[in-house]
């Protein structure tokens, strides 16, 4: 299970998205390669070519939260599909022409400069989603004096400029969340990116044209044309949403909390926990299909958990504030706040 830090404000509330967004993708990477929405989308590890590549085998150690890919940078992607090639009479996924997403992941880039293979503009790709048969969502870059975070989208490269002396530059060896957030229906046409939660640039894209389309799947780890632009190191948490997320709410991406709008305020409402103060048990009422409890601490560290889906015994727990869990069939979570008195 992937650890879940709590943001500030889920403290005093539930948190969850707006009804114009939506997540579309989140591959947590935890010893399987399906993904986590309501959609539940398979990736597809790059298969073995006779002659050419010995095909993907997944390969899974320590993450940012829980377990996390390796990609070895040589041949290793991995690819799903929300509609055959060329079939333009199934529904439409996300179209980017009309539609604001934000895309994120947690990177740890392990590339050696003796490996950079520059571009045309001399930079050094790595693509983290790509659309297939359309372009870029999200890639980091490097070159002899900086490091960045972009977007294809729009047709042309979108790297925000950064100050070398920057401490959100992208790094190698460590862990850090990078995300860009691109919206067509703003004039100019914009895109923002983020490096630990923290907003490091912003390009306008004036013109309306060259902006994708659809496509009919996605590649994780690699450019659309094979080979190209490989991404080499461990990714987690690798997320798509349809909508713009607020600065505030990419942070709380970064904490962990995947919640969506399908979370009803009506769940928090009927959500209750009692006893509340708490000695030895708590029990859960007014919601259904829970699948799971868990107590957090205040900073986010996982207490206890229970597979029951009314009732936690807390007898071991020391006296304190504390966050119930309640993960539900669906995803989705929802919270409530508990004293524990011994």
């Amino acid at each position: 299970m992937k650890k879940i830090i709590l943001p500030i404000f889920m403290m005093l509330c539930m948190f969850s998205f707006s009804n114009a967004q939506e997540l579309v993708f989140h591959f947590t990477f935890d010893d399987k390669l399906t993904d986590e929405s309501t959609h539940a989308f398979e990736l597809t590890p790059r298969p073995a070519e006779e002659g050419v590549y010995e095909g993907t085998i997944p390969t899974y150690e320590e993450g940012k939260y829980g377990k996390a890919i390796v990609l070895n940078g040589t041949g290793d992607w991995y690819d799903f599909n929300w509609r055959t090639k060329g079939d333009n009479t199934a529904p439409v996924l996300v179209n980017f022409n009309t539609e604001p997403v934000t895309a994120c992941a947690w990177i740890y880039n392990t590339l050696l400069d003796e490996n950079f293979k520059f571009n045309d503009t001399g930079l050094a790709e790595q693509q983290i989603i790509h659309i297939r048969d359309a372009r870029v969502v999200l890639h980091i870059g490097f070159n002899d004096t900086t490091s960045t975070v972009g977007s294809w989208l729009s047709g042309a490269k979108v790297n925000p400029t950064h100050d070398p002396n920057n401490p959100f530059l992208i790094k190698r060896n460590e862990w850090q969340h990078v995300a860009v957030v691109s919206d067509p229906t703003t004039t100019p046409r914009t895109h923002a990116f983020y490096v630990d939660g923290v907003k490091v640039g912003e390009t306008l894209e004036v013109s309306a044209t060259g902006w994708t389309g659809y496509g009919y799947g996605f590649r994780i780890g690699a450019h659309r044309i094979d080979g190209q632009s490989l991404f080499t190191g461990k990714l987690d948490d690798v997320a798509l949403f349809k909508g713009v997320l607020t600065q505030e709410q990419i942070q709380q991406v970064v904490n962990g909390n995947f919640g969506i709008s399908s979370v009803k305020n009506v769940y928090a409402d009927q959500f209750t926990v009692f006893p509340n103060p708490a000695k030895d048990h708590i029990q859960l009422a007014g919601v259904e299909n829970v699948s799971q409890l868990a107590l957090f601490s205040l900073d986010g560290r996982i207490v206890l958990t229970s597979s029951s889906k009314d009732f936690m015994d807390i007898s071991s727990v020391a006296s304190g504030n504390y966050f119930v869990r309640a993960t539900l069939n669906d995803g989705n979570h929802v919270y409530k706040k508990v004293i524990v008195i011994k």
